[in-house]
């Protein structure tokens, strides 16, 4: 069983479908963008290997930087 680390940063208040946010697969340690919540899904039913990734270092943040308004 493929284990999964979904997080959302933005969504759209006026079209909640539109959500951006990043899928971590555990086992893989791969990270994948996503813009929608169709994306998502997709992602989550093709498997850890039908979509590009991009290798996440160990022990690296993923957070994003939030730049504050001053």
């Amino acid at each position: 069983m493929e284990n999964y680390i979904v997080r959302i940063y933005r969504r759209n208040s006026n079209d909640p479908e539109q959500v951006n946010g990043v899928l971590e697969s555990v086992e893989q340690e791969t990270r994948r963008p996503f813009s929608n919540l169709d994306t998502l899904n997709t992602m989550l039913a093709s498997g850890p290997e039908a979509l590009p990734t991009e290798s996440v270092p160990s022990g690296s943040n993923t957070q994003p930087e939030l730049a504050l308004a001053k």
